[in-house]
């Protein structure tokens, strides 16, 4: 399985049979550019224009909002519903999601604001690559960023939502994470190969290159 990040929370996750996209957003008010991206599966973490823009997405596709289970072409995905931050406005609401496909287990943490709870990271697991907000602000911050990492017991952590070149939100960079990782220095890739084979012995960070990315235009864009 082949995964490539097309900048924020927005991941396509391509298998022989599956072609899922995460959280695809609206580059008219985050600032960048999602490109042609076609998909069979969408998974959306929170109804926003960054993370639910499910009409930037081409092709004939599902979508999956909130808990529950799901399973289309070849993928199976459990939505599970994360706590509310303290300062969350009470209509937001977020899902994590886990998804299996040919053997790997990824989670998709989407813009989760508090820490994972001990049942959370039950409906959560096993996982071997988990996605995790690495630019704090309107998520969790770095700390609790690691602390899920360390509960999810994965092998592969791939940080996202954090500051790109051309985003109009106010968003964290990335070597902060990096460094409280002990990750030092780690060359970006164009894309990640994944089965469960090629899974590392110890933990491994993985940055991706965020592809299609361009301003669309200067400007101040919302938080989230």
């Amino acid at each position: 399985m082949d995964v490539n990040f097309f900048g924020h929370s927005c991941f396509r996750l391509r298998s022989e049979q599956a072609v899922l996209v995460t959280d695809p957003y609206d580059p008219d008010t985050l600032g960048l550019g999602l490109g042609d991206v076609v998909a069979n599966t969408v998974t959306v973490s929170q109804e926003h224009g960054h993370h639910g823009a499910v009409s930037r997405v081409s092709g004939e596709f599902k979508v999956f909002r909130g808990p529950g289970e799901y399973e289309y072409m070849g993928a199976l995905v459990k939505g599970v519903m994360t706590s509310r931050g303290p300062e969350d406005p009470p209509e937001k609401r977020n899902t994590a999601y886990h998804i299996e496909v040919e053997g790997v287990r990824l989670v998709h943490l989407g813009d989760v604001s508090a820490p994972l709870t001990a049942k959370q990271v039950d409906e959560l697991t096993p996982a071997d690559v988990v996605f995790v907000p690495a630019g704090g602000v309107c998520t969790v911050g770095v700390g609790q960023a690691l602390e899920m990492v360390r509960a999810l017991g994965v092998r592969i952590v791939v940080p996202m939502h954090y500051s790109l070149p051309g985003v109009m939100v106010e968003l964290g960079g990335l070597d902060v994470f990096l460094r409280e990782m002990g990750a030092g220095e780690v060359e970006p890739q164009a894309r990640l190969s994944v089965t469960p084979s090629n899974l590392p012995p110890e933990l491994r960070v993985v940055v991706l290159n965020a592809q299609g990315v361009r301003q669309v235009r200067p400007g101040q864009g919302a938080l989230l």
